[in-house]
């Protein structure tokens, strides 16, 4: 199962597509958009996504945060590259 592409879709829609196309990382549910960032961490950490080594959307230094995407889509579209390159060179 490939990625969906995170354009022209909403933030919910495209977290709500990566639960259900990717049932094997057992991902919650996204409930409350301001919060997609503490969702990614999670998101990173599991299954086809660690394999491919997705970034986390902010990383910890010296207990500082630092945010490594300004917005959702943009990590999103990582997620969709690295995902969908190695689904494809399955096929």
């Amino acid at each position: 199962m490939a990625v969906v592409w995170p354009e022209y879709i909403t933030l919910n829609d495209w977290a709500g597509a990566l639960v259900v196309d990717y049932p094997k990382a057992y991902l919650p549910l996204l409930d409350d958009e301001q919060k997609w960032k503490e969702w990614g961490q999670f998101v990173v950490g599991r299954g086809i996504f660690a394999r491919n080594n997705v970034p986390p959307p902010f990383s910890l230094f010296q207990g500082e945060r630092k945010e490594d995407f300004t917005d959702w889509q943009e990590w999103a579209k990582v997620v969709y590259l690295l995902v969908n390159e190695k689904f494809n060179k399955r096929r």
